[in-house]
């Protein structure tokens, strides 16, 4: 197909399919690795109104408000890729926690959960040097009471199918 007939529908299919795919990929498993590790060492916290937050990581900010859609809080945060995308494996992790944390810091503060909660698991990741250590969790004691769902979305460029 030759460039200068696509459309410019087309044109930013093939943009995206060449240039951004593969990035956009390794940032979302990079960040899985992140978030996991923070759901992995939060406490569970009852909560009647919230059983998810996802923080979007975005260039800028289109929607400043906290939005919540049946327990789920979708909050957007800025996120310098460029530099993240040339930053050391360490500094990534870094970074993705502290944009976790930030969109987190307002959730909580909406919903008045006490920030103390996050800094323990912060300090617990710093401690173990950005990686995952010890061996997984047995059964919950008390199997009303779940933990918080993480998610960082990047939110950077439209997805184009599959």
């Amino acid at each position: 197909m030759d460039s200068a007939t696509l459309t410019y529908e087309e044109a930013r299919i093939k943009d995206y399919r060449q240039n951004w795919k593969d990035l956009r990929r390794a940032f979302v498993y990079e960040s899985k690795c992140m978030t996991s590790m923070v759901e992995r060492l939060f406490k569970p916290v009852v909560s009647k109104h919230c059983w998810k937050i996802i923080v979007e990581c975005v260039d800028t900010i289109s929607n400043p408000a906290i939005m919540n859609l049946l327990g789920v809080y979708t909050v957007q945060v800025l996120f310098d890729f460029s530099s993240y995308e040339s930053s050391s494996p360490l500094d990534q992790k870094k970074m993705l926690l502290g944009a976790l944390l930030k969109g987190v810091k307002r959730v909580f503060q909406e919903l008045s959960i006490p920030y103390s909660l996050i800094e323990d698991v912060v300090n617990e990741i710093e401690k173990n040097d950005y990686e995952i250590a010890g061996s997984g969790k047995g059964r919950r004691s008390n199997p009303r009471s779940f933990p918080f769902k993480w998610s960082i979305s990047w939110i950077r460029w439209i997805c184009f199918g599959r």
